[in-house]
């Protein structure tokens, strides 16, 4: 499945990171794209009061797609693609989503909880 003896900079690239940066580099993009990217934005960005007065729980996932700026997605990417690919990699593509999922959902509760009964916007894969 992944090649042995990798020598090149840093880990290679395996499935689920591949995907990941590519998700979130589409979304990153389409952010930028007038009123879509407004949408987009003001639609799965993570606001405590949305999720728990008007029932968008999609937002406790869709938040971490969502990135702020060249930096903040720059530097997502990059810890996901360094410390994402080892894990992978020991755990097999299917228990790394599993882990990624999770701990960016966790991440999201935390911050609801945190942030009960007011509107602070929170985005980003850093959960």
């Amino acid at each position: 499945m992944y090649r042995s003896g990798y020598q090149g900079f840093g880990p290679m690239l395996t499935p689920a990171i591949k995907n990941l940066l590519i998700a979130n580099g589409a979304i990153f993009i389409l952010m930028f794209l007038g009123p879509l990217g407004e949408f987009i934005y003001y639609s799965f960005v993570l606001v405590p009061n949305n999720v728990i007065f008007n029932f968008e729980i999609w937002r406790v996932v869709t938040y971490m797609f969502l990135h702020g700026g060249i930096f903040h997605i720059f530097f997502n990417m990059f810890v996901l693609w360094m410390f994402g690919s080892e894990l992978e990699r020991m755990w097999g593509t299917k228990e790394f989503y599993r882990f990624y999922f999770i701990s960016g959902i966790i991440a999201g509760f935390v911050i609801l909880m945190a942030n009960f009964g007011n509107n602070t916007q929170t985005l980003g894969a850093s959960g």
